[in-house]
C-alpha cells in the first residue's frame, strides 16, 4: 500500500522468492515532461548523465564485475546519476550493479534496423531489460548518418517505437543523434 520507492538517492530494492528463485526489483513512478524534464516519483530530477562504452583499460569489452562496480561508484562520486549504455546493449551485472547504486540508464540498442533481425534484437532488449528500475528510456540507435535526416530513416524509428511501446508503454525512447537541431526524419518518430 506504501512501497519505498526507488531513486537514486535511495535504491530501494525489494527481493521476490518464486518458487526458490529470487528477483529483485524496485518500485518508482517515471515520466518525461516537455517544459519540466524528467519527473521521478512526482518530482522532477536533474539528469546528470555520462556516455560510457563498455569497456576499460587493460581488459578491454571483457570487462570484470568489480571493475564495473568501481568505475560506477567513482561515477557516483562524482555526482553521476545517468549512465547512457553507449552503443550497445549493457551486460545484465552492469544494469543489477545500476539498480542498486541509484543510477538511471538509457538503455540503448545496436542495431537500428525494422528488419526482423533488428526488431528482434529490440524486443530481446526490452524484454530482458524492462523489469531495471535504473532503466528511465530505450535509445534506438546512434548516429545513423545516411538515415537520420531522412523518410526511411524516420519509418524505420517509427516501427521500431511501436515496437518498444507496445512491450514497455511506460518508458519513452530517443536516438544519439549527431545532426544538430534537426527535427526531421529519424528525429521526427522519437
Amino acid at each position: 500500500d506504501n512501497p519505498r520507492l526507488w531513486s537514486p538517492e535511495d535504491p530501494y530494492l525489494y527481493e521476490l522468492d518464486v518458487e526458490g528463485v529470487k528477483f529483485t526489483y524496485g518500485i518508482r513512478t517515471i515520466h518525461f515532461d516537455p517544459n519540466e524534464g524528467l519527473i521521478l516519483n512526482g518530482r522532477r530530477i536533474q539528469v546528470k548523465g555520462v556516455c560510457c562504452h563498455q569497456d576499460h583499460a587493460g581488459v578491454g569489452t571483457a570487462v570484470p564485475d568489480d571493475i564495473m562496480a568501481y568505475r560506477l561508484r567513482l561515477l557516483k562520486e562524482m555526482g553521476v546519476n545517468a549512465y547512457r549504455t553507449s552503443h550497445q546493449p549493457p551486460s545484465p551485472v552492469l544494469l543489477g550493479l545500476c539498480d542498486k547504486m541509484g543510477i538511471m540508464v538509457l538503455d540503448e540498442a545496436r542495431l537500428f534496423s525494422s528488419s526482423e533481425e533488428g526488431l528482434d534484437q529490440l524486443r530481446r532488449l526490452i524484454v530482458r531489460d524492462r523489469n531495471h528500475p535504473s532503466v528511465i528510456a530505450w535509445c534506438l540507435g546512434n548516429e545513423e548518418f545516411y538515415l537520420q535526416d531522412t523518410d526511411v530513416g524516420r519509418r524505420i524509428a517509427a516501427r521500431m517505437r511501436e515496437l518498444q511501446r507496445r512491450l514497455d508503454p511506460d518508458r519513452v525512447c530517443t536516438y544519439g543523434a549527431n545532426n544538430g537541431v534537426s527535427h526531421t526524419g529519424l528525429s521526427s518518430a522519437v
